[in-house]
């Protein structure tokens, strides 16, 4: 079996497959070449690595790189399990999973290492102008451009890593196609998650219990800590005692009642997905927060105005990839579940529904898929901060930024992910 011809035919096969997880790579790649511009910029440094400014510049680095990958690991999830049918004809023709796996991990390679070449083509291109427009924005025309050969070692670093995680997840995923005792299995696995959310919740209790106790001069970790517990009981607990509610009675919900039952029937379904975003979405606020507390209040009297233009220019950039890839992982969702949801629908034609009331029951599932996540952490973030506030005297605004770029990245997301259901409704 040659490998290398598989490999590059299934790339030409399901290049429109293929096609988000490409523009995923591209992306990141070029905004991790444009980002590392300013730190590994061979003229005047930006980023000198003994002065607050390069440390902070290093971390947010750390930050970008740790949201870009899992942005690319999740969207190649994505783009697996929508293969998967097609994995499962392969195997059925007797290619053996070892075999699949071999052939996806070279079809990986040559679509990462175009991917990397383009970002790469394209960051070099951009980079000037975008180093340009910080320096405007930072107030420092005196800082000179010019490109180190370290950068480009460092993208190709950087993608080197993922590979191997994706290689990882490559072998998990394929794996799991068609596994002996599935039932048996997943409800051990259902058992098993139970139990550690009991467990978890305990945690949260205890270190609330505690907190309170040992840490009265510090309010900052106390309510950290309840407003985490809060978001846990909402998503784990709270979801279920309604869903159990409303099941008791057999009438057909329209309007906001079919709303909210679909909105608890997502929350019950994916409540490990909808928690690990929610919680992703209230520590990258509480993060910003922390650092606008120390930089412009604290601090503001020993940093100079460049450095406070420099910290902005940061926050912003962060805030901006932040609400993009997490807008975009929920888009990724809504592609892994269009295959299912396709026959869901189908059974529901056969029953009668009407297309006025299955493009209803699709912009009900979306809006709970796409808006359930971010106003969970919105309302816990905007408890937190007020406790903050409160407690500090002053007035914070940079949760209200953050809230409002994540909404206008869900909807942007949401619309589009409409669009591609309402193409199903064919039948």
């Amino acid at each position: 079996m040659n490998y290398f011809v598989m490999a590059r035919n299934s790339l030409k096969k399901n290049i429109g497959k293929q096609t988000t997880f490409i523009i995923t790579c591209i992306v990141s790649s070029t905004l991790y070449f444009l980002y590392g511009t300013l730190i590994y910029n061979r003229g005047r440094k930006v980023a000198e690595p003994t002065n607050l400014l390069g440390i902070t510049l290093k971390s947010s680095m750390a930050i970008i790189i740790i949201m870009l990958g899992c942005f690319i690991i999740y969207s190649y999830t994505s783009y697996i399990r929508r293969r998967s049918r097609d994995f499962k004809i392969l195997m059925l023709l007797g290619m053996t999973k070892k075999e699949l796996i071999i052939c996806l991990l070279l079809e990986n390679l040559f679509l990462m290492l175009i991917c990397v070449g383009i970002g790469i083509i394209l960051g070099t291109i951009f980079s000037r102008f975008f180093f340009i427009l910080t320096i405007n924005y930072v107030g420092s025309p005196n800082l000179s451009f010019s490109l180190s050969k370290i950068n480009y070692i460092y993208t190709l670093y950087f993608f080197i890593v993922l590979y191997l995680f994706t290689a990882k997840r490559t072998g998990k995923l394929i794996r799991s196609i068609d596994t002996l005792n599935k039932v048996k299995t997943s409800k051990c696995k259902g058992k098993m998650r139970e139990t550690m959310k009991a467990v978890l919740l305990m945690f949260f209790i205890a270190m609330a219990i505690y907190t309170k106790a040992k840490e009265k001069q510090n309010i900052h970790l106390y309510a950290w800590i309840v407003c985490m517990l809060i978001l846990y009981v909402m998503i784990f607990y709270i979801s279920k005692i309604v869903m159990h509610i409303l099941r008791r009675k057999n009438s057909f919900y329209k309007n906001n009642f079919l709303l909210m039952k679909q909105l608890v029937r997502n929350i019950e379904q994916d409540d490990v997905f909808i928690f690990f975003l929610s919680c992703a979405g209230f520590l990258f606020i509480t993060y910003n927060v922390f650092c606008h507390v120390d930089l412009f209040i604290r601090y503001s009297k020993h940093i100079s105005s460049q450095e406070i233009n420099i910290f902005k220019f940061i926050s912003i950039f962060t805030n901006i990839v932040f609400c993009a890839i997490s807008s975009s992982i929920m888009y990724f969702k809504s592609q892994m579940e269009l295959e299912n949801t396709y026959d869901y629908f189908k059974k529901l034609y056969m029953l009668g529904m009407t297309k006025e009331e299955h493009k209803l029951l699709i912009k009900y599932r979306l809006i709970s898929v796409f808006f359930t996540p971010i106003t969970l952490y919105s309302i816990v973030s905007i408890v937190f901060i007020t406790t903050i506030e409160i407690y500090m005297g002053i007035t914070i605004f940079t949760e209200v930024k953050i809230i409002a770029l994540s909404y206008f990245f869900t909807l942007y997301g949401y619309n589009k992910a409409k669009k591609l259901y309402y193409e199903i409704n064919m039948l």
